[in-house]
């Protein structure tokens, strides 16, 4: 059998899962038939299985038995790419048929015929014993000042010399090793010596002496605790620019920064990433030093040239540092740079399979969606959670393989996936599922799950628990990291998120002042979390409208340029930003004198048009976000009375949302209530009132009274009666007192309530399991098929 035939038959073994999960062989017998790859006896053998996976694995079995004169490999793979069938399923194939070109598998080959001929002729002579000399200590000069130093990990055992030439042999240095002599002691660190700076070096670093004395004369504890931090940050930053100064003059061996004491100090401070962000930044804005980006290719050259890369502690090092450094990098907005870190660890990992690399390929995977959805890249994030996929059927295969996995961050990433993709419903049963699989250690990823699961069940409606899911992630966050800390910031912003959206109440200024000054003082510099909190703070201003100074709109130009500062101008991410500006802008319009509102609006119109231009260019014509566009572009030019336009783009946004949405989508009944209102102002009440009819007759707010909901039954109850159809206008009005009766206002919030210490998180998930269970079981059943006709459609 030749080596091409058992190289194509290994694919087969190794993808067999996803091949008879997705295949049905409908779509490529008949071409292996007329290809004369099977015959007859074959297809009946085929067709006896049950169900369309017994058929595949039938099919696989009988392919395995073919020879190598039949082309079977090659005739396979032509039907899966040119399968007769929807485009779901060609997708599905074309992805399998990438799976099965990336699997190569290195052929087995004799020890012996890696040996030299010379080798050969003294492989049984051997030397006599000797006792290994005596350990050899090198001095290393003694730097005087601490910051001028740079520490390496090394190895300080020397391996046991033996009198037997084999051993010796298995022990001599390869090649790689005289090139970099220190690289292949670092694969696993065991002590450390260091170097001396560079001549005439300088350190270009500067302390924030300003940002640190706001700290010292801060009352708050939380402020104490973080000077102590920054000062101690400053130091390790120091060293690492030290090690950066040696790379840079190429005095360091090829790959080794990321080995050093300096790098890794600061690498596996997770909890202190924000801090160094603004020595990076600095760096790169003042003196053109971009040492973020210079970590990509030292990691693609540590992992090419790092000895003995099969071993437990290499793969777990280079684990450790891939993801702490993507973990920097997603921070710091280097979206790329980041996936070419895991793209080089997964080619590292495919070098070496077993349990241990698939456990660290799964994770990559689930990383690597992470970066795709908060980059907006999500036909990347499609194709990382197939790979997640195949890794964990991989480890699931494996005794008690499926232990050893943490699942709450894939389902959480799949939640945000669909979500951002409009398909709410399958993102919705996600994020249940992610908050009952998360493990209670991992908190970064509770405070995660619990910040979207409020976005999510938001956008479901089911607005009470939206609420209750708000309070306990700023709770959990504190109680967590406390209050100086991105994790809390961010339950902070989707505590806001709520509050603006749904409670639209004074406190929620209060919580978005707050959000501004923490983002500040955390990271010491304006970041794209500060621009989400000066959205935060001007759209609470608008709901409860407070319009004084216009500090509203002061307050989202401020988002949308420091936006504009940290994300490539074309982003999807600063469409958030216009959205808001072009409605502050509106408002702008609507208390100014007559004569003054034609700039405002003019401008607001350009943001419009900016955000659906960039929402369409994303998602799509037929999408929920591109919906909003069109119907923030229709109420801009109800107020510029251009009604022509304004009907054009808000009919339009009510299609779509048919296209896309459920009949009883939330999104649906707003843009309904906002046609409504509008066909009430051009003198159309019967369509007025059939809109606004359907409206509050099948609306479902999730148990939370709705200020836009009671507006809707006004507006409707003043057209009837106007219409002269009192009885029905009585009719309403009784359903109206039913609804103020039913649905629970909001019950106040203060800080006293987000500061409470809150209950064990599986206490937590135990009170809510019996209203989640019913759910749970439909997602465990059924999500996986809804999951793929949601990105399908899409």
């Amino acid at each position: 059998m030749g080596s091409i035939d058992v190289q194509n038959k290994a694919r087969l073994r190794v993808n067999r899962i996803a091949i008879v999960q997705d295949l049905k062989v409908e779509h490529v017998l008949e071409h292996l038939q007329e290809q004369n790859v099977i015959d007859m006896k074959d297809v009946n053998e085929i067709e006896s299985g049950t169900t369309h996976q017994d058929k595949a694995r039938l099919l696989l079995d009988v392919l395995s038995t073919k020879e190598k004169g039949s082309d079977w490999y090659k005739h396979f793979r032509y039907a899966l790419v040119n399968a007769k069938a929807d485009a779901a399923t060609r997708k599905t194939y074309h992805m399998l048929v990438e799976f099965l070109d990336n699997t190569i598998i290195k052929p087995k080959t004799s020890p012996r015929g890696n040996i030299s001929e010379t080798d050969q002729r003294v492989d049984l002579l051997k030397f006599p014993k000797y006792s290994p000399l005596p350990n050899i200590s090198p001095e290393i000069p003694s730097v005087v000042s601490g910051r001028g130093t740079v520490t390496f990990n090394v190895d300080e055992s020397p391996a046991e010399e033996k009198g037997e030439l084999e051993s010796r042999q298995s022990e001599k240095p390869s090649h790689s090793e005289e090139k970099t002599p220190i690289l292949r002691a670092t694969s696993v660190p065991a002590g450390s010596f260091e170097l001396k700076a560079p001549e005439n070096y300088t350190s270009l670093l500067e302390y924030p002496v300003e940002h640190a004395r706001r700290l010292e004369e801060s009352p708050l504890m939380a402020d104490k605790m973080q000077l102590a931090d920054e000062e101690e940050v400053f130091r390790k930053m120091q060293q690492l620019e030290v090690a950066y100064a040696l790379h840079s003059r190429h005095q360091l061996p090829c790959g080794s920064l990321l080995m050093s004491q300096a790098a890794q100090d600061f690498l596996f401070d997770r909890d202190c990433h924000h801090l160094y962000m603004k020595y990076f930044d600095q760096l790169k804005k003042s003196h053109y030093i971009d040492i973020a980006k210079e970590f990509v290719g030292v990691y693609a050259l540590l992992v090419e040239t790092i000895e003995n890369p099969n071993t437990h502690d290499s793969i777990m090092l280079m684990t450790k540092i891939c993801f702490n450094l993507v973990y920097f990098l997603q921070e710091f907005g280097y979206f790329p740079e980041a996936e070419k870190i895991l793209v080089s660890f997964q080619q590292y990992l495919s070098k070496y399979p077993g349990i241990e690399s698939w456990k660290s390929e799964y994770d990559a995977s689930v990383l690597l969606m992470t970066l795709c959805n908060n980059n907006y890249d999500f036909n990347r994030a499609d194709n990382a959670y197939y790979a997640a996929m195949r890794a964990s059927n991989n480890i699931e295969m494996v005794a008690f393989g499926k232990d050893i996995l943490d699942q709450g961050e894939q389902f959480l990433q799949n939640s945000i996936m669909l979500r951002e993709i409009g398909s709410i419903g399958p993102a919705y049963m996600w994020i249940q599922k992610a908050m009952m699989e998360v493990e209670p250690s991992n908190h970064h990823t509770i405070i995660n799950v619990l910040c979207e699961s409020v976005l999510t069940y938001s956008a479901k409606a089911n607005l009470k628990k939206a609420e209750e899911l708000a309070i306990q992630a700023v709770r959990q966050a504190k109680e967590f990291f406390g209050t100086n800390h991105p994790q809390y910031l961010k339950a902070l912003l989707h505590y806001c998120y709520f509050s603006n959206e749904c409670r639209q109440d004074t406190f929620g200024v209060d919580a978005a002042k707050d959000a501004v000054v923490v983002a500040l003082k955390i990271y010491g510099m304006e970041t794209l979390h500060a621009a989400l909190a000066y959205r935060a703070l001007a759209k609470a201003l608008i709901v409860c409208q407070d319009f004084s100074e216009d500090l509203y709109l002061s307050y989202a130009q401020t988002a949308l340029q420091i936006a504009m500062d940290n994300i490539p101008s074309l982003h999807p991410k600063l469409s958030l930003f216009r959205h808001t500006l072009a409605t502050c802008l509106q408002w702008k319009a609507v208390n100014a004198l007559k004569d003054e509102r034609v700039g405002p609006l003019i401008q607001a119109e350009a943001e419009a048009k900016a955000y659906l231009n960039t929402t369409v260019a994303f998602f799509g014509d037929i999408s929920l976000k591109s919906a909003q566009g069109h119907s923030l572009l229709g109420q801009i030019y109800i107020k510029m009375d251009r009604y022509e336009e304004a009907e054009e783009k808000l009919k339009m946004s009510l299609e779509i949302l048919k296209l896309c949405q459920p009949h009883n989508s939330y999104y649906a009944y707003m843009a309904k209530a906002t046609y409504g209102t509008f066909c009430k102002l051009t003198q159309r009440p019967e369509i007025a009132i059939d809109l606004l009819k359907d409206v509050v007759d099948n609306v479902d707010c999730g148990g939370m009274w709705q200020r836009w909901i009671e507006m809707c039954f006004e507006t409707l109850i003043s057209l009837l009666r106007d219409n002269g159809q009192q009885t029905e206008a009585q009719h309403y009005q009784g359903h109206l007192l039913d609804f103020n009766r039913e649905m629970a206002r909001p019950k106040p919030v203060t800080w006293d309530v987000l500061d409470a210490k809150p209950e064990p998180w599986e206490k937590f998930l135990q009170e809510g399991v019996k209203q989640w269970q019913t759910k749970v079981s439909l997602v465990k059943e059924g999500i996986a098929g809804m999951t793929l006709n949601a990105l399908n459609s899409t």
